[in-house]
């Protein structure tokens, strides 16, 4: 996943830094005290565990910005993959929302 992420997302917004959960007790509310440390720059969450809809909203992430995937497709890179240059080709011009 790394490998992608940096060949998909590095020239358009730099430093790509892929989170190790498995060290975290609650991934959620980390990642929302993380994403308040970037002051606006872009963030993507994928994973294969996202939180709902309210709960992203009650932590203050911005639901757009998550992207589940499943851990077992035998295709599931190419899958990731797919949505990743949706999103980039869609974001083109602008940067991925930034949650307050």
């Amino acid at each position: 996943m790394r490998e992608l992420m940096q060949s998909l997302c590095v020239e358009k917004f730099g430093t790509v830094r892929v989170a190790q959960w498995n060290s975290y007790a609650d991934k959620e509310p980390w990642l929302a005290v993380e994403v308040k440390k970037l002051n606006g720059r872009p963030w993507l969450w994928i994973d294969d565990h996202i939180a709902s809809p309210s709960r992203l909203e009650f932590l203050g992430l911005a639901a757009e910005n998550c992207i589940r995937v499943c851990p077992e497709g035998p295709n599931e890179l190419i899958e990731l993959k797919k949505i990743l240059e949706s999103r980039l080709e869609r974001l083109s011009g602008s940067e991925l929302s930034s949650s307050t």
